[in-house]
């Protein structure tokens, strides 16, 4: 299962709008709880104390993933929480109707039906009153791109509509921005989700100019939700972009600490934004001659990382004898993972083949989280027939033992594969090491040196975009947009 950072607990609350159907809420959050385990490695919950106990809330992430983000956000949020949802969700059956409303949804009309609307806002104002808290995607929609999209103005709407009508000031929900990223990417199982909580907007700044001019007020409120959410994502206007940095970045951080760095990521890419400014040019031309040095020597910038710190004590010998050792472990981790590979290898190869039937990027993950709620079960049904036909036998006791074999091997494989994966990438690294140092290791010490002068003008550059305000990226880092260091192009999905 993922390892998850959770830095508060708080009081659990009901759904609000259809505590009837409470159950239903209950049962799906452990099961959206389940997946959000089963699909990523390690989930990091970074300052979820200050959603209050005591009050309402609006939350307003970004939205990277239509089904990814509300997983998330259900697994992050210390209260139950209700979310803006487009009505089209609600469309079909009664039943379905139902369904998402236990699931604390209200649904918002994208069309611009007044008549809609006010129910949204009717419900939303009710909900916060009564203490609940709403999840608000403030981009409207959820997109396959590395960057924010301009911010609606209905959070702010909600939040201050609600604010105006209290009558005790001291207990206004507050608009919390929240930033989710997917690290390295959200299409990849067994990957990392960080989800960072920033620091709550109080309302009472906005009311006075909200009862003079609300147009202005929900405009303001607005624009510094979108400034608290920048602070807490990382931006790039096209995903040729993004890689280049995510490549550059750990020259700065170290590979240990990159992912949880915003900082620097963002600075990079303000840096690259600054077409005539010279330390910035020559740090981008500086590093492309590294990476470009480095390919051509068969390297990664991890092995220089790693030759950095242990140079001295990596010689032919030494090297030689940590890769027998990693490589032992890692033959000794592929015993141990073998059955459940074979356990789990129809599934993997059923939802790879249907995910790759998606052509869009978002589509991709969620698409393999949905196919496996069908794929798993079937597949873990069938194992169990097996195990009755080999073993001829159907007490009560042989099919409790069964399921629990089965479900201990499915545990089991996730934490083999984890540590499977890291043994593998140990031992690919000694092996490109080696085969380096047996070369003469004059070449790595060249390598270092010029991984220094890569980080010393990077930094510079950083610094002087400090003052450089996030750019707001829309067509103009759209796949196709010639502003990337690797040149024009969406990702390659």
């Amino acid at each position: 299962m993922a390892e998850k950072t959770d830095q508060n607990v708080a009081k659990v609350d009901r759904p609000l709008t259809t505590a009837k159907l409470n159950w239903v809420y209950w049962f799906m959050n452990e099961w959206v709880h389940l997946n959000m385990n089963v699909y990523w490695r390690e989930i990091i919950i970074q300052g979820a104390d200050v959603v209050p106990n005591d009050t309402g809330a609006i939350l307003v992430p970004n939205h990277w993933n239509m089904a990814l983000d509300v997983g998330s956000m259900m697994m992050a949020c210390p209260r139950k929480v209700h979310f803006w949802t487009k009505n089209e969700m609600f469309k079909g059956p009664p039943i379905v109707g139902k369904f998402m409303r236990a699931m604390g949804c209200v649904p918002v009309d994208r069309t611009g039906n007044k008549a809609n609307n006010n129910a949204l806002f009717t419900a939303t104002i009710e909900t916060l009153e009564k203490g609940g808290v709403m999840i608000v995607f403030i981009e409207g929609t959820s997109i396959h791109q590395p960057y924010l999209l301009e911010p609606k103005q209905g959070a702010a709407w909600a939040a201050l509509q609600t604010a105006s009508k209290s009558v005790d000031s001291t207990k206004l929900a507050p608009i919390i921005p929240v930033g989710i990223t997917y690290t390295p990417d959200k299409m990849t199982w067994r990957n990392r989700v960080v989800i960072r909580y920033g620091q709550p907007i109080h309302l009472a700044p906005y009311l006075k100019e909200f009862e003079a001019e609300q147009k202005e007020a929900v405009r303001r409120l607005t624009a510094d939700t979108r400034a608290g959410l920048e602070k807490l994502v990382i931006q790039a206007p096209n995903w040729d972009t993004f890689e280049w940095v995510s490549k550059v970045r750990p020259i700065i951080t170290g590979y240990k600490d990159a992912w949880k760095d915003l900082e620097v990521f963002n600075g990079i890419v303000k840096a690259l934004q600054r077409k005539d400014d010279v330390t910035s040019q020559t740090a981008r031309r500086v590093a492309d001659e590294y990476f470009a040095d480095l390919k051509r020597a068969a390297l990664k910038d991890e092995d220089i990382e790693l030759y950095a710190f242990k140079g001295a004590r990596l010689d032919l010998v030494a090297l030689f004898l940590r890769l027998i050792t990693q490589a032992a472990i890692l033959l000794l981790a592929v015993i141990f993972w073998l059955p459940g590979f074979v356990m789990h290898a129809p599934i993997r190869v059923a939802v790879t083949q249907i995910a790759k039937r998606e052509k869009s990027g978002e589509s991709k993950a969620q698409i393999s989280v949905f196919s496996s709620q069908i794929i798993v079960p079937f597949t873990y049904t069938c194992w169990f027939y097996t195990l009755r036909f080999l073993f001829d036998t159907n007490s009560w006791g042989a099919t409790a033992t069964y399921w629990i074999f089965l479900i201990s091997l499915g545990v089991f494989y996730l934490r083999v594969e984890d540590f499977r994966r890291v043994k593998w990438e140990t031992v690919t690294q000694l092996v490109r090491l080696l085969v380096s140092v047996s070369r003469g290791a004059e070449g790595l010490r060249g390598f270092v040196e010029q991984r220094g002068s890569v980080r010393e003008v990077m930094k510079r550059a950083i610094k002087g975009a400090e003052g450089d305000s996030m750019p707001v990226f829309s067509t103009a880092g759209t796949p196709g947009s010639p502003n990337s260091p690797g040149g024009a192009g969406a990702r390659k999905e």
